[in-house]
């Protein structure tokens, strides 16, 4: 029983971390593109910068999901 909860607790600490870094994502990217039409350069590429390196960690918490739960066949 235990075990169950402490799977269903972590499968959900994945979740939320997968699910917040790519609105995170989302979110600083539509700013930096908002920002580069705005003629902010600098502070558009900065943000969109950081909004693709957002993604690539939404990307890998998603392709390493199963590792991280423990859930290998």
């Amino acid at each position: 029983m235990t075990d169950r909860v402490l799977s269903r607790c972590l499968w959900l600490l994945i979740m939320v971390l997968i699910a917040s870094s790519a609105m995170g994502s989302l979110i600083l990217m539509y700013s930096g593109l908002f920002s580069l039409i705005g003629q902010r350069f600098q502070i558009g590429g900065l943000i969109v910068s950081a909004g693709i390196v957002l993604g690539v960690g939404a990307w890998l918490l998603c392709k390493h999901s199963d590792d991280l739960m423990d859930r290998r066949p």
